[in-house]
């Protein structure tokens, strides 16, 4: 049989559950090097085991190589579907089987949105994580949406997003956690903190103070405001919840930013905080789980964790099915 150089039988495709998890991971974080710390692999070792994917399928690359990470190419973005079954079959084997059962070592896959990144992680995570020190946590920030169906596909364990309102593929257990309304920040001497609950149309022409453009919740409130005929005025864009509360103090403008948030980060400023009243500001954290398998004992404990720690956390389930 003819080899190549690395020693991969070409045309013959000889994956192992490592190789897949692996360019899930690479594939999820956007980077080889991030796949590569997930899976606990050294970087030439997952380098090697990508190549060795790609000379087993006659040299067709898998993944897009630039400076500024790697992306799956369109045979990669096959490949990954496939990928995701079949780790997630094996997954539903290895708990079946009771392989898991007596073990509560190991990663939980938990995507969060914006809103939960910047509360829940920091207030809740450290507790967990010092109660279960054989068990670590990769933590991806994403928008809704894509949690959801990352939840529903198995490339996430537990997800932590708002309710979205309508079904999903694959079903999924919906656990109500604590309500997450978006609020209007304003200085405390502007007139517009006598005011109660605007809608955002009423705020045409204000300048705000906005968190990037590509970050999950900003595009959430650019998306709503656009829907509702209101473009929002930029003047500054800035990294996080803090920062976005010290220009709104300084007068740099308004902010639209999750209740959660904006009590924690307004300490002593001058501050007000409105209700907003459009509907799509009033939203729900739920705690997102599969509901087609029985959950590995790390992922249970973690889930255990967040509905016992938050409020609310006794409200019924509600599963999401396909419309």
């Amino acid at each position: 049989m003819n080899r190549n150089p690395a020693g991969v039988d070409q045309g013959t495709m000889r994956f192992d559950i490592i190789d897949l998890r692996l360019f899930i991971a690479v594939a999820d974080s956007g980077s080889l090097t991030a796949g590569a710390v997930r899976m606990g692999l050294a970087l030439p070792s997952a380098s090697q085991r990508i190549r060795g994917m790609e000379l087993a399928l006659d040299g067709r690359l898998l993944l897009q190589r630039a400076r500024g990470g790697a992306r799956p190419t369109e045979d990669g973005r096959l490949l990954l579907g496939h990928a995701r079954a079949i780790v997630a079959a094996w997954q539903r084997m290895q708990a079946e089987l009771g392989f898991e059962r007596d073990s509560a070592a190991g990663r939980v896959r938990l995507w969060v949105n914006t809103a939960a990144m910047a509360d829940i992680v920091p207030g809740r995570l450290p507790a967990f994580l010092q109660a279960h020190p054989t068990i670590a946590v990769d933590i991806e920030e994403q928008p809704s949406d894509c949690i959801v169906a990352a939840v529903a596909d198995g490339a996430a364990d537990l997800g932590l997003a708002i309710d979205l309102g309508f079904a999903v593929p694959v079903a999924v257990d919906a656990v109500p956690l604590r309500p997450d309304p978006l609020v209007l920040l304003v200085p405390a001497a502007s007139p517009l903190a006598r005011r109660r609950r605007p809608h955002l149309a009423d705020l045409a022409g204000e300048g705000f103070v906005a968190l990037a453009a590509d970050n999950p919740l900003q595009a959430y409130i650019a998306r709503h405001a656009a829907a509702a005929g209101t473009a929002l005025r930029v003047r500054a864009r800035v990294a996080d919840f803090d920062a976005l509360c010290r220009m709104v103090a300084d007068g740099a403008g308004l902010a639209i930013l999750p209740a959660a948030a904006a009590r924690r980060h307004r300490g002593r400023q001058a501050l007000r905080i409105l209700g907003l009243a459009d509907a799509w500001a009033e939203r729900r954290l739920l705690l997102y789980r599969p509901c087609s398998r029985r959950l590995a004992p790390r992922v249970q404990l973690l889930a255990d964790h967040l509905l016992g720690n938050l409020p609310q956390a006794g409200a019924a389930t509600r599963r999401i099915t396909a419309a």
